[in-house]
């Protein structure tokens, strides 16, 4: 009759409820009072009543306990009970592939978890029931939609792939603990420096730049002085030497050598006393090309050979440096601002969780990551996982994903010196993902007991070891040399195009202005013949 009458409580393995009945014995004639204590709950909604005896009283015996074990314990064991449990399935392939570890990419965190939550269960004593969705569950009209939803409403009992902490859920939802740890990074392939620098600029230091500008400007002033005091010597003996042979001064000896000398002068080009001359030559040497002109004298002729002799070893620093620079990775995204102000693009894993990550993010910096990726009135740039990392294979784009995953596809399509050339820039700390269930579940400690079990058995390891990924170790000591593109010797083209119109520009003005003198020079001729008639 008790049990007809108490069918019906909703006394859960989470509760504590002790039942003392009365028993009639032969002490009870004698006076002795006599009750056996029994522990009563429910392992399931809808499971029978279970009676456990505890311990019995007596008025004179008082308790006597009969139980093995503490209390807690008996409340472990689920007798088989089927509990309901939500996961995220985003590729329907992995319905066939919980227990394969082909494309494990792919809902990398519920396929783990799927094995992580078996093993809880048998610790449990109980059996699942896996429901699937295709989202985590985000709020809409004041109702939650996905695995956040079905929990909320009681469909399930819990939500089998992790989910990360935020204000709104903590509320509405209880973490029962920590399965694994999620890193949610930009991966991109470092690009050669030239790609993202003036390479041209990079083999000196500032203090050599202007020390060696200082030096060119100083030789190049040295070097005007001396052809100008060179040219007003020798201009000076070739008009003594006029005067000399009018007066009838005639030295075979002296007239041979003068003669000769004569005839030297009049073969040489020289270099003229003008500033384009001396800025020709110093550019001729700077850039190994020479000049057609040389110094009169000796000071000038040693002067421009110091000259070239300078720029030579300035010269071979240079091109050293160049060819080493051409394949250097370059070293200048090291933090998420310069990754935004760099030329690299910008993808994003089309997964939703990743899109709501990026939505809730109210930092300044990373709300304009967000709207590069998703400009508004453009296109964003979500990409299944292998398109994605098939981009930044190719370089210049930059994809944000969850590691363990992508180091999968990565491991399986990147050869080792495209590894090498791996970089990773962190946009959100890293983040613990939990396993939830609705607030005030008969089953929550049930649970967790059973989790902490796996996760000292060390099994939570061994899955995340299993499923998860890590980043492809680069066992070369060098890398192998590429190819010299038009991109890394894009500023050397753009010099050439500048000079290139600045000479265009130029020649057209001297077209222009010799047509405008010859047309000023008829006028006048024009205008003369006017006149004398």
């Amino acid at each position: 009759m008790e049990n007809d009458l108490m069918a019906n409580l909703k006394v859960f393995v989470n509760g504590s409820v002790t039942l003392a009945q009365r028993t009639d014995t032969n002490m009870t004639k004698a006076g002795v009072t006599t009750y056996d204590m029994y522990e009563i709950f429910k392992v399931g909604y809808n499971t029978p009543l279970k009676w456990s005896p505890i311990a019995s009283w007596s008025s004179n015996r008082r308790i006597v306990s009969h139980r093995i074990y503490p209390v807690h314990l008996g409340r472990r064991q689920l007798d088989q009970l089927e509990l309901p449990i939500s996961i995220v399935v985003t590729h329907p392939e992995t319905l066939q592939r919980f227990d394969s570890l082909d494309h494990k990419y792919d809902d990398t965190s519920t396929k783990m978890n799927y094995h992580l939550l078996k093993q809880i269960f048998d610790v449990m004593n109980a059996t699942t029931r896996f429901v699937t969705v295709d989202s985590w569950g985000y709020e809409e009209n004041g109702t939650y939609d996905g695995m956040v939803g079905q929990v909320l409403r009681g469909e399930v009992e819990i939500g089998g792939t992790p989910l990360l902490i935020n204000r709104e859920r903590v509320e509405i939802l209880e973490y029962l603990g920590i399965t694994s740890h999620s890193k949610f990074r930009f991966i991109f392939r470092q690009p050669r420096l030239p790609a993202v620098g003036n390479i041209f600029l990079l083999p000196f230091g500032t203090s050599v730049w202007v020390s060696s500008f200082a030096m060119l400007v100083i030789t190049s002033i040295f070097l005007y002085s001396t052809i100008k005091a060179e040219k007003i010597y020798y201009e000076n003996n070739w008009d003594l030497a006029q005067e000399l042979a009018k007066a009838g001064h005639h030295d075979v000896m002296k007239e041979s050598k003068m003669k000769g000398w004569m005839r030297k002068m009049a073969k040489v080009k020289f270099i003229q006393d003008s500033w384009s001359d001396i800025t020709f030559l110093t550019l001729g040497a700077l850039c190994q090309q020479g000049f057609p002109s040389e110094a009169r004298g000796t000071a000038g002729r040693v002067v421009t050979i110091f000259l070239f002799m300078t720029i030579i070893v300035l010269y071979t620093s240079y091109a050293a440096s160049i060819v080493v620079l051409l394949q250097l990775p370059g070293a200048t995204i090291k933090t998420l601002k310069d990754l935004y102000e760099s030329p690299i693009k910008l993808g994003l894993d089309e997964i939703i969780a990743q899109r709501h990550i990026f939505q809730e993010m109210t930092e300044p910096l990373k709300m304009k990551v967000y709207q590069k990726i998703a400009p508004p009135g453009r296109p964003p740039a979500f990409y299944p996982m292998e398109e994605g990392i098939e981009r930044m294979r190719k370089g210049f784009f930059a994809f944000h994903v969850e590691l363990g995953s992508g180091y999968e596809v990565i491991r399986e399509t990147f050869t080792e010196d495209e590894t090498c050339t791996l970089k990773e820039i962190n946009i959100m700390p890293k983040t613990t993902v939990w396993l939830v269930m609705k607030k005030n579940s008969p089953f929550e400690k049930v649970f967790i007991y059973a989790l902490k079990k796996v996760l000292e058995f060390g099994l939570s390891n061994r899955e995340e070891t299993r499923w998860i990924s890590k980043k492809p170790e680069c066992n070369k000591k060098h890398l192998n040399f590429e190819g010299v593109g038009l991109v890394d010797i894009r500023h050397a083209i753009l010099m050439y195009g500048v000079g290139f119109s600045l000479s265009l520009i130029l020649l057209l003005s001297e077209i222009i202005m010799n047509k405008r003198r010859k047309r000023k020079n008829a006028k006048e001729k024009a205008s003369e013949s006017t006149d004398r008639f």
